[in-house]
């Protein structure tokens, strides 16, 4: 594999997903995704494209149930994705990363299929998590039941 499957993936996604500057979004160049800002990045050696998302924070900042749920997802999940949660050491908003080879994108799963259909509900439980953080200041609801897609 490599960076030429890497452009084939990411360009195959933008013509889906309508987005016209599919070279901008190869560079880094951000874009919007279910309501986030979202950053595609080529990772040679282990030939991953990492996906980030900015998930934005509670408006009270985060809790300690919140953080605690978080580190529990990181430890808990096994999905081919590799998925991890962390906090932008500058905006505190909370990411989500994630870690799909490319031969899962070329073979298993398109990285359309995979931001469009499959993350859709991981950003909905998310943002429930901020909205029970925000109301009752105490607990944070599990992320997912089921794990990760």
């Amino acid at each position: 594999m490599g960076t030429s499957e890497f452009r084939q993936v990411t360009e195959s996604f933008c013509k889906q997903a309508g987005i016209s500057s599919s070279q901008s979004i190869i560079k880094g160049s951000a874009f919007s995704i279910h309501g986030c800002t979202a950053w595609l990045q080529y990772l040679p050696e282990p030939d991953l494209c990492r996906v980030i998302l900015d998930l934005g924070q509670p408006r009270g900042g985060f809790p300690p149930a919140l953080l605690r749920m978080m580190l529990e997802f990181n430890c808990a999940n096994d999905s081919r994705y590799l998925p991890t949660l962390s906090i932008h050491q500058k905006s505190g908003n909370a990411l989500l990363m994630l870690h799909p080879s490319i031969s899962i994108l070329r073979k298993d799963t398109s990285l359309y299929t995979l931001l469009q259909l499959q993350l859709e509900p991981v950003i909905g439980a998310w943002r429930k998590c901020f909205e029970a953080v925000e109301i009752d200041g105490v607990e944070a609801p599990m992320l997912l039941d089921q794990g990760f897609v």
